[in-house]
């Protein structure tokens, strides 16, 4: 099956759920169509042949209604239902043009003002139903990220009493490699920044055994790299910082070179491993290759976000003092040296071809299974 063929099967699901979604949540501002009349309708619309028949164009009258109302569905089924989408414009349109009619059109077509303020009643009430569906979805949605972070709790909750079992019963067993292992997971999944659903799904999503090899890798990579820093203090009278030293440090633990990691690994290799695979010694190993080339990219991040590399040296002064740059008013940071020019544009190139082998990467996932891509809603989404 070619992209193009996958693209077009992934579309009309995606269209179909969101016709479901615009007809079922229809029902609150008084419109209703069976699933049957559904199904006739997305199996018919696009054939001629069926196009003028006085049965189909009813049931394209209430969905370009719907349409109407629903915005947001409207506009994600334009490309799939565009004769709907097209009735619905032209509905508007009208309404439009009759609600603002004056003057002497109004002499020659709307004498009484009827039709003027039939079209704006009708124009009030499509906006009254908006605001409806509006208040429907934004509570469905909190619903949902509020369900969804109860059930991440729970599951939280269970890994870590499991993971603590495991841990104790491989210090009983005298396996002190494999009772660090997963005490690496442990603390991993029992580490939430805030309280909010997003700091969970992150606690969850990183305690995963797909991620435990990228955890280790950025582990490695803190012990083993160096980043040229300067040993500062601050100064009482002037709150400025003085350099007193420098010296190459490791890398500070933080998301950033989590992400590196990550970013240096093919998506076909985060497939969950399995427990043979996690207590096996090679597993555990990471690759001083592995090490030099996650420094390689988050030198080249450190060269594109900062102008210079993580290695290199801080400028000075014609009096040999380190200088010294003004952020939020105070004098808190040091200028590196630029990076040469080249090595800019080589730290350039590094990244965009990563970022190139990641999509070819990223689109043979999905050819292999589309089903991970499929997220036309939001509780989709959230699974």
């Amino acid at each position: 099956m070619g992209d193009y063929e996958l693209t077009q099967g992934k579309q009309k699901e995606f269209a179909e759920v969101q016709m479901t979604e615009m007809i079922k949540d229809a029902q609150l501002y008084g419109q209703a169509m069976s699933d049957q009349d559904r199904d006739i309708y997305m199996a018919s619309a696009g054939n001629e042949s069926v196009a003028h028949q006085e049965s189909f164009k009813a049931l394209q009258k209430q969905i370009s209604e719907m349409m109407l109302v629903d915005v947001e569905n409207a506009e994600k089924l334009k490309e799939d239902y565009p004769e709907a989408y097209k009735e619905m414009q032209d509905e508007k349109r009208k309404l439009e043009e009759k609600a603002n009619i004056g003057g002497m059109d109004k002499v020659k077509h709307d004498t009484l003002g009827i039709h003027k303020h039939s079209a704006q009643k009708k124009l009030d009430k499509i906006a009254a139903n908006q605001e409806k569906l509006k208040k429907k979805r934004t509570n469905d949605r909190l619903n949902l990220f509020h369900d969804t972070r109860s059930e991440v709790e729970a599951h939280i909750a269970t890994d870590k009493k499991e993971i603590g079992e495991t841990v104790e019963r491989k210090k009983k067993a005298e396996k002190p490699e494999e009772a660090a292992f997963y005490q690496k997971k442990l603390d991993t999944i029992s580490y939430v920044k805030g309280k909010t659903t997003i700091d969970y799904l992150n606690t969850a999503y990183n305690a995963k055994d797909q991620n435990i090899r990228i955890i280790m890798l950025q582990d490695a990579f803190i012990a083993k790299s160096k980043i040229r820093k300067l040993i500062t203090k601050t100064d009482p009278k002037t709150n400025q910082m003085i350099v007193t030293g420098e010296q190459m440090a490791h890398y500070e633990a933080s998301s950033l070179y989590r992400d590196v990691a990550r970013f240096i690994t093919k998506f076909e290799d985060l497939n969950s491993p399995s427990t043979e695979m996690l207590q096996a010694p090679e597993f555990r190993k990471i690759d001083q290759a592995k090490i030099d080339e996650m420094l390689k990219y988050a030198d080249a991040m450190h060269v594109m976000e900062t102008g210079a590399h993580a290695d290199g040296e801080y400028a000075k002064d014609d009096s040999g003092n380190y200088i010294q740059v003004k952020a939020g008013g105070l004098i808190n940071q040091f200028v590196h040296v630029p990076a040469p020019k080249e090595d800019q544009e080589a730290a350039f190139n590094l990244l965009l071809g990563k970022i190139n082998e990641t999509y070819e990467s990223l689109l043979r996932v999905e050819q292999a299974k589309p089903e991970f891509f499929n997220a036309p809603t939001t509780e989709s989404v959230m699974e």
